[in-house]
């Protein structure tokens, strides 16, 4: 769901509102009044960046709608169906028109039908590569929804580490104005705090970059403000590798694409077949013929490799983050632990901050795992279709 206020309705608003006040202080406005007053009502709420609600399917939605790049598969398969009506016509036109070995063998195609029926084939392949163009539009917008996301939760992260070295910094500056630490420990603090403010600043940063990157996507040119409600989660993974390869080589756009190739250079050989083995035509057509059941048979290898390296890369990122959510555990309670240890004068605040910023670190770092995780099923989803 996408929340946008019209211009139209927020004039109308501030209108009624003026007259409301008009009328409740018995002070009439005059009319350059009014219209200064909602003017400047108006340049106020424009100022307010638009605010999009947006689950993933809404931003997929967005990204797809006026594609460009759809609009280009749709000229395409309206250029085929024509070369196709223009090849049935030459067919027919053929008809009565005899073939001569030596002289025009290039009519025999024609008379066969093998441009119509290519044209077909085309045609119907067509359809499966604006489902895959589609598939990329979407996994490209997961990706930038998710890494915008992501970028949310490292900022967190980083806002959080700041935090803690802000409260430490009090507590030393406590304790060293009573005597009870040096003042290394005091310039200790300082330099923490200073390193956490930058990495609040490089997050803020990546966060405003990775927003832009999913603005571009999303053909938003105007100031806005993303409230993105997917979450950064992972259902269990219980793929099964074998069927899921499978089924692709029936499902996917390239597979399908070599499929046709091959058949067309089959078929096209096949009716060289009735030439002088000493014919250029015959040879040509031939070697093409064995190219092709070449390019199939080695691009459905590398499809069912492709396929296979992003079932475990989606098995990999589950182990890490796995680790990396346990190291985030066992960190926050020896944090807690050390600080305790800190305000009862057994370890030094130096000791207390390499144990917040090994925090930090962590939960940056799980962060990430949870983000690759995500995207790694998302890709081995999409590999097991249409393609991407």
């Amino acid at each position: 769901m996408i929340k946008k206020i019209s211009k139209l309705l927020l004039i109308c608003i501030i209108l009624t509102s003026l007259t409301v006040h008009a009328s409740q202080n018995e002070v009439p406005l005059q009319n350059d009044e009014v219209e200064t007053a909602a003017n400047e009502a108006l340049t106020s709420a424009e100022a307010e960046p638009v605010v999009y609600t947006l689950t993933l399917a809404d931003a997929i939605a967005m990204a797809a709608k006026d594609s460009s790049q759809l609009a280009v598969c749709d000229i395409n398969k309206q250029s085929l169906q024509k070369q196709r009506n223009d090849a049935a016509g030459q067919q027919r036109d053929s008809k009565n028109i005899p073939v001569y070995m030596n002289k025009n063998f290039e009519l025999m195609f024609v008379k066969k039908g093998y441009y119509v029926s290519m044209f077909d084939k085309y045609i119907l392949l067509a359809d499966d590569e604006k489902a895959k163009v589609y598939a990329s539009i979407a996994y490209d917008t997961t990706q930038k929804y998710f890494t915008y996301k992501n970028s949310l939760a490292l900022l967190e992260a980083a806002e959080n580490g700041l935090e803690r070295a802000k409260e430490n910094l009090e507590i030393i500056n406590q304790k060293y104005a009573l005597g009870m630490c040096a003042r290394l420990e005091v310039t200790n603090a300082e330099i923490a705090r200073d390193e956490c403010i930058a990495n609040v600043t490089q997050s803020q940063h990546n966060t405003d970059l990775c927003k832009d990157s999913l603005k571009i996507c999303l053909n938003i040119e105007e100031d806005c403000e993303f409230i993105l409600t997917d979450e950064i989660e992972v259902n269990e993974f219980n793929a099964e590798l074998e069927t899921d390869t499978q089924n692709a080589l029936t499902t996917r756009y390239d597979v399908k694409a070599l499929k046709t190739s091959s058949d067309l250079a089959e078929e096209y050989f096949s009716i060289t077949k009735g030439l002088n083995e000493d014919s250029v035509t015959y040879y040509s057509a031939y070697a093409d013929y064995t190219e092709s059941i070449y390019n199939y048979d080695n691009g459905v290898k590398n499809i069912k490799l492709g396929i296979k390296s992003s079932y475990y890369n989606a098995i990999d990122a589950h182990g890490a983050t796995q680790i990396a959510k346990q190291k985030v555990e066992f960190l926050k309670s020896q944090y807690e632990v050390s600080k305790l240890q800190f305000e009862m004068g057994m370890i030094t605040n130096i000791v207390l901050s390499s144990k917040s910023d090994e925090l930090t670190a962590a939960e940056i770092a799980y962060n990430n795992c949870l983000l690759t995780e995500k995207l790694a099923v998302e890709n081995y989803n999409y590999q097991i279709t249409i393609g991407i």
